[in-house]
């Protein structure tokens, strides 16, 4: 048994984003060169053009999940979130505080997990495919991680 925590704010909320945000950057400049083509190409009075239209919805959701992306990230600094783990062989404890207060304990077992992602300075366990908790690595022993790379059977 060993303990660990992690303090929920904007940076593990950006690490957690990071695929995300490139991904609607590319589709922003994909729908934006599509976009801008569409309007020369119309103003040439080329027929095909209207095909180039298509090019506005990558441009769409790039743009909402950029918009997404900072609402969460708002969200969470003004919310900053604490977690206490205390991991077992088969399970782990999770208590989360808010300004000192507990808001939720839970118990996890690591066969419930959807999905474990080891990124930068942190280990995301997905209890869901929307939900990740964090585990800040720097707060645990080397001993320790090595333990929990074993629980969760991430080889490294």
């Amino acid at each position: 048994m060993f303990e660990g925590s992690t303090k929920i704010d904007v940076s593990v909320q950006k690490q957690l984003n990071k695929k995300l945000f490139i991904v609607s950057l590319i589709l922003i400049i994909i729908g934006g060169i599509g976009s801008v083509t569409y309007i020369i190409l119309s103003v040439l009075d080329i027929i095909w053009s209207t095909y180039l239209l298509v090019f506005c919805l990558p441009l769409g959701v790039g743009i909402g999940y950029l918009y997404l992306i900072r609402k969460n990230i708002k969200t969470v600094s003004s919310q900053i979130h604490e977690n206490f783990y205390t991991f077992e062989q088969d399970y782990f404890n999770v208590k989360t505080l808010r300004n000192g207060k507990e808001i939720g304990n839970s118990k996890i077992y690591y066969k419930d997990l959807v999905k474990v992602k080891e990124i930068g300075k942190y280990i995301f366990l997905y209890i869901n495919q929307a939900s990740a908790m964090p585990i800040d690595k720097t707060t645990l022993k080397d001993d320790d991680l090595i333990l929990l790379r074993a629980f969760l059977k991430i080889n490294k």
